[in-house]
This record gives C-alpha cells, sequence and structure tokens, in this order.
C-alpha cells in the first residue's frame, strides 16, 4: 500500500493540534500571569504552524508523494513515540505533573520531537524550495521555543 504526502502532513497537522492543547492546558497551570501569558503565545504559535501546514495540504497534487510501507510506518513510529500521542495522554500527564520544572523540561522535549518530525519532512520535499523553506522557518520556530522555554524556566 502507498501513502500520500497528504497522508503525511496530516500527522504533522495532528502533532501541531497536540502542542495546542498541551499549551493551552499549560497555561492552565498557573497562577503567575506571566507564565501563562507565556504558554498562550506558544499556543498561538502552535497554530500558526497548523496554519502553515493546512496551506501546504491545499497545493499538494493528489498524484504526488506516494511513500511505501516502510517510510510511512517509521514516521508513524516518530509520532507514536512523541511525548504526548493524543489529548488524553496530555491530560493524563499533566493530571499527574508535580513541579513547574517538569512542565518545562516535557515542552523543550515536545519541540524536539517537532523538530525530529519536520526534519524528515525535508526529505519528502527535495526539490522544493518553497515548502522547504517553510519547514526551515519552522524548525527555526521550535528551535526558539526551545530557547525561550530554557528561558523563562531559568531567569
Amino acid at each position: 500500500m502507498k501513502y500520500s504526502l497528504k497522508e503525511i502532513i496530516d500527522m504533522a497537522v495532528s502533532i501541531e493540534d497536540n502542542g495546542v492543547y498541551f499549551y493551552t492546558k499549560c497555561a492552565d497551570k498557573f497562577d503567575d500571569t506571566s507564565k501563562k501569558e507565556f504558554f498562550l503565545m506558544l499556543a498561538d504559535e502552535e497554530k500558526e504552524h497548523k496554519k502553515v501546514f493546512s496551506s501546504m495540504l491545499n497545493t499538494i497534487p493528489e498524484a504526488e508523494g506516494n511513500f511505501a510501507d516502510e517510510y510511512y510506518m517509521y514516521l508513524n513510529a516518530i509520532t507514536r513515540q512523541q511525548v504526548f500521542k493524543d489529548i488524553d495522554s496530555i491530560d493524563s500527564y499533566l493530571e499527574k505533573v508535580k513541579s513547574i520544572g517538569d512542565i518545562f523540561i516535557t515542552a523543550i522535549h515536545t519541540e524536539q520531537d517537532s523538530i525530529m518530525w519536520y526534519r524528515e519532512l525535508l526529505d519528502m520535499y527535495k526539490g522544493d524550495t518553497k515548502s522547504i523553506d517553510v519547514l526551515n522557518k519552522l524548525i527555526a520556530e521550535e528551535k526558539k521555543h526551545i530557547v525561550r522555554l530554557y528561558q523563562v524556566m531559568n531567569p
């Protein structure tokens, strides 16, 4: 069976959806206004990333980018190994989290997971300079999130 680029990009949209949900729920955990606003800002940026992927979906020709089972299973495995697979895993984590520091470390790990995923997408878009530019910008944004998280965690 072959999988389309649309199906792969759908996974990326799902990752961003989880990021929006995670950061929004993190904001709810803080009484400190600056931390609450910080997490809401990250959620807004994840929403923008989702829009980017959604617009990429609109430009993909139907027949382009079929991938074999092995590659699709590899990408699916990366997605399943991410810190948060779905909303339930986010809720479960946030119910049990013990410290603010743990939230920040987990957020950093989720950003690192996203970077790894987007680097895989770069390989699929070889030759498409517009998409490669977009993906590189998203990777740079995720790196900025990591830096910001460290800065807020360790003022």
